[in-house]
């Protein structure tokens, strides 16, 4: 609440639609020396997000008007790479709830006394802004609400890219690598690079070659994409022809990413992804 700076309640609340700037958090790791894996939350405020007394507690739970990262203001995010879904756990080894899984807009919001991982302590952390370089990120379709995994962790030019399953192995992780001219390079787990065939613009692939590859073994004009930032954590993901990725209309069940066009000229109607943080573990 009030972007931070509270010790009572109301502190937190779970019923947003959208990420305006109370809902915006900076998370910083703990650097070395120090216990590995550690981060702080940093509100809008620049207060830290504080789990009092390391966590355990149904009732004052977070305070956001700590201004120095101690003990209390410590959490170890752990990343499932299958559902992009964070957990996060206080310094006592408890885990943050959201009470019925978010939707709160009375006090407490949030619990921290969870020894276990259940619905409720799930959180997506989307990316927000500058996607800075060389940083792995997991993307969210909003078609359906899963997660992009380059087949066999890349190298096809057919049945390339899904968007319809929980992703295997680390098939659902990319790299976005910046370039000079401020387009991104997605690299795919084993290394390669996803290409948008003639650099955007075809309605669909053939039965023998996709209209988005994942078998380029280094950038040149059709691996560059720009992530379109909409203020509100998606973005639009435009091909260097200018086309934008999206989606048939009249398409009513969910396939490969192969089966999405990459002719939509207006940004307007192009899908807008949303980036996990993968990094953050």
């Amino acid at each position: 609440m009030n972007g931070g700076g509270r010790s009572s309640e109301p502190v937190v609340r779970t019923d947003a639609q959208t990420a305006a700037g109370w809902e915006k958090f900076h998370l910083f790791v703990l650097p070395s020396p120090g216990p590995v894996g550690q981060w702080f939350i940093q509100t809008a405020s620049n207060n830290c997000v504080t789990a009092v007394n390391g966590g355990g507690r149904t009732s004052d739970v977070l305070h956001t008007d700590a201004t120095l990262a101690q003990a209390w203001e410590f959490f170890r995010f752990y990343f499932d790479q299958g559902t992009g879904y964070h957990a996060i756990q206080t310094v006592n080894l408890k885990y943050l709830t959201a009470l019925g899984g978010g939707g709160h807009a009375d006090s407490p919001a949030v619990h921290t006394d969870a020894a276990t991982v259940g619905n409720w302590e799930r959180f997506h952390i989307w990316k927000c802004g500058d996607l800075g370089s060389n940083l792995h990120y997991s993307i969210w379709v909003p078609y359906n609400g899963t997660l992009l995994q380059a087949e066999q962790g890349g190298g096809r030019i057919s049945d390339a890219l899904h968007a319809f399953e929980a992703p295997s192995n680390n098939w659902g992780i990319f790299t976005l690598i910046r370039q000079a001219d401020g387009s991104y390079a997605i690299q795919t787990t084993n290394g390669n690079f996803i290409t948008a065939v003639g650099g955007g613009g075809p309605a669909s692939g053939s039965p023998g070659s996709d209209n988005l590859h994942t078998d380029a073994t280094q950038v040149q004009a059709w691996e560059k994409f720009r992530f379109v930032d909409q203020g509100d954590c998606t973005y639009a993901i435009q091909t260097v022809n200018g086309w934008y990725l999206g989606f048939p209309p009249s398409k009513t069940v969910p396939g490969p990413l192969a089966q999405f066009t990459t002719r939509i000229s207006d940004i307007n109607a192009a899908l807008k992804f949303k980036l996990i943080a993968a990094d953050i573990r």
